[in-house]
């Protein structure tokens, strides 16, 4: 297969927004990702690429029980008061590996207990709080009477692009107990609407390396699939690419590493250039950077670019390096050891930064500094 690339001024821009498209995920339709009925069970049934927790309430709460195996209560100590942050009932949702979720509306359908006179007995009031800010805030309030009422929550796009695991605790409060009655707080049904989004596949490293008369290739990705395409193309001349490998994942694995042996160039070839790339399962097509391997033994420019806490960096000949990212004052965000020789190399630094970045690259041969825009 071969590719034609615009020529050599406009290739870099064309490359940078390839890569930019590894980090989008392909979104879905809601649909139900975790459902708890209490029939008699505190189980819940998760979504199609997520688990869920089971449903209960905390060892604060001090009794528990179901009523006529069709609801599901915790008895006593709800406070009379404001919220306590041990009385809760909790349950969790966490994504398969190699997606995230998206959580996009809660249906809780809750009471209090209908014993006792004057409206009964138990929380009239309970707030939805989770794990993303360690259950100090209200995702939602409401008020809780003896008759069932059916609660619709929309959480908002903090609870978008979920990694990992998320956890809600339902809290009751401002309890009543009139004569007569017993103070609970009920649950028929919890329902949460959503969508398990594939992760985008993420590329960690994509190195190059001379040895003798061949040449290495080596790369390592995060968030692949079975069904994942790794294609390996090499051009002498830095516009049209030919397609060298080709590596498809078989297993079942969030990683996906590879490493092939390049012979077949001409001899009097005075560079090379190498690029990665990668067909994911959802239909997404991205392209890595070009790496430019001098087979003379010419120092290689210095090459960088910077998205989502993350710096690009090619260019390195040496195989012991020291690389730090600076801001304009001077401060360092990240520092990095490198081994790998004419290599893509990620360096990821933490926080929220958005302006000049200084990439300093030191080695036994000096120091080297270029400069990028992180977006």
């Amino acid at each position: 297969m071969k590719i034609t690339l615009p020529s050599a001024p406009t290739r870099w821009l064309t490359i940078v927004t390839f890569v930019c498209t590894m980090f989008f995920s392909q979104a879905g339709y809601s649909q139900l990702i975790g459902s708890w009925n209490f029939n008699n069970t505190i189980n819940g049934v998760p979504g199609s690429n997520n688990t869920v927790s089971i449903a209960d309430f905390s060892t604060g709460v001090p009794s528990t029980s179901f009523n006529g195996g069709m609801e599901y209560f915790g008895q006593n100590g709800w406070p009379a008061g404001a919220l306590d942050p041990s009385l809760y009932l909790e349950f969790t949702l966490t994504p398969n590996s190699g997606y995230s979720l998206n959580v996009s509306a809660l249906y809780l359908r809750l009471r209090h207990s209908n014993t006792g006179s004057n409206g009964g007995s138990g929380p009239k009031t309970f707030s939805l709080r989770s794990s993303l800010d360690g259950y100090n805030t209200d995702v939602f309030t409401g008020s809780l009477t003896s008759n069932y009422s059916y609660h619709t929550i929309n959480p908002g796009s903090s609870f978008t692009n979920l990694p990992t695991a998320v956890t809600f605790r339902v809290y009751g409060y401002n309890a009543v107990v009139n004569s007569g009655g017993t103070s609970r707080f009920v649950f028929d049904n919890i329902d949460v609407n959503g969508i398990g989004v594939i992760l985008p596949v993420r590329l960690r490293s994509f190195n190059v390396t001379k040895i003798n008369e061949s040449v290495k290739v080596n790369y390592f990705a995060d968030n692949s699939s079975p069904g994942a395409q790794y294609i390996v193309e090499r051009s002498a001349g830095g516009n049209d690419f030919t397609r060298i490998s080709t590596a498809t994942q078989q297993t079942n694995d969030p990683h996906f590493s590879n490493e092939i042996v390049d012979s077949e160039f001409s001899s009097d070839a005075e560079t090379l250039h190498y690029r990665l790339v990668i067909h994911a399962v959802d239909g997404s097509v991205s392209v890595s950077p070009v790496v430019t391997l001098r087979m003379q033994s010419r120092q290689t420019p210095l090459r960088a670019f910077a998205r989502n806490n993350t710096v690009y960096l090619s260019g390195i000949n040496d195989t012991d390096s020291e690389v730090m990212i600076l801001t304009p004052g001077g401060q360092v965000l990240a520092k990095h050891h490198l081994e790998g020789s004419n290599s893509i190399n990620t360096i990821i630094y933490p926080g929220s930064y958005s302006g000049t970045l200084h990439v300093v690259v030191v080695s036994k041969t000096g120091r080297r500094t270029v400069s990028v825009i992180a977006l």
